[in-house]
């Protein structure tokens, strides 16, 4: 099923840790180009397309339709950002999926051969990722935006040669010459994924005012409300946190989820929502925290309970 909501920009609101996620949303990427270019079988997996003229969104129904307006609209009011922060034109419109293919909370850029965000829509992990405290949508749209705009910006020489080869090339294994057609036309794709990271991170920050947490920092916070204070000792994956009243380790680093180049600050506030609507916080993070361990410790004491006297 396709839908076309007319307008310009957005349809809605006029106003305005884990593998490579620039390799998986690729990998998406080619995928949604071949069910979008074979009828039957976009068909037969239900799938539903709503366009504008920058954005095409690809979802299934009903499963998924309750996030496309807001996911939309997040979507547009990143784009006029970066349309404006760092003068660029899009070379063609954004694909989004959104997609439940894996137990990830987070999403993926790409920009060969088209421009494309993937949105992981399972729920974000407490104990594996940090996420920031804004809104989820609203952060992934900002921050995959940015990658989107770093890697699709192009100069005179780069729109040349993306006109002799009438796109910009995937590079793939079986010709690996299409790895020069891809620097060619997409050159900043090649650019490390640190900076990549960073620069989307800087520019998330930004438009969400600059304020957030740690993860290291949340962790005492959580101990902290069952009155136990920590210490640090090691680093990466040899980096503990001890008790400070009894010298008992509670806090290790599993190598099997450690990744070294992750994203380890991001930040938001709520700013907007101050200014805009009047809302003030009731609950702070530390509050919520403390709330979090003591229902998690209340449930673990019933459960204990509950196993004694099954015994």
């Amino acid at each position: 099923m396709r839908h076309e909501l007319c307008g310009r920009g957005t349809p809605i609101n006029k106003r305005h840790r884990q593998p490579d996620r620039l390799h998986i949303a690729g990998g998406l990427f080619l995928i949604v180009t071949l069910l979008l270019a074979s009828p039957v079988l976009a068909d037969g997996l239900d799938l539903d397309v709503i366009e504008t003229d920058d954005l095409r969104l690809i979802y299934v129904d009903p499963f998924q339709t309750y996030l496309v307006p807001h996911v939309a609209r997040n979507f547009h009011n990143s784009l006029q950002f970066q349309k404006i922060t760092f003068g660029w034109t899009p070379h063609e419109k954004s694909t989004v999926i959104l997609t439940d293919f894996s137990d990830y909370g987070n999403a993926g850029a790409g920009v060969s051969p088209y421009n494309g965000v993937s949105v992981f829509i399972a729920p974000a992990s407490r104990t594996l990722e940090t996420m920031p405290s804004s809104e989820r949508m609203f952060m992934l749209m900002n921050h995959e935006m940015v990658h989107v705009a770093n890697m699709d910006v192009a100069n005179a020489q780069d729109n040349r040669w993306r006109r002799f080869f009438a796109g910009k090339p995937r590079q793939t294994s079986e010709h690996p010459e299409s790895i020069l057609y891809n620097y060619l036309t997409v050159p900043r794709l090649s650019a490390p994924r640190w900076y990549l990271e960073g620069a989307a991170v800087f520019m998330e920050t930004w438009m969400s005012g600059g304020l957030g947490r740690a993860q290291g920092a949340y962790d005492e916070m959580a101990f902290r409300a069952a009155d136990i204070e920590l210490e640090w000792e090691g680093s990466e994956t040899d980096e503990i946190g001890r008790r400070t009243d009894t010298g008992a380790v509670v806090v290790r680093v599993d190598p099997a989820y450690y990744r070294p180049t992750e994203v380890d600050l991001l930040l938001g506030t709520a700013e907007k929502a101050r200014r805009e609507l009047g809302w003030q916080a009731t609950t702070s993070l530390a509050d919520m925290t403390r709330e979090m361990v003591e229902v998690d410790t209340a449930e673990a004491r019933r459960e204990a309970a509950a196993e004694g006297v099954a015994r």
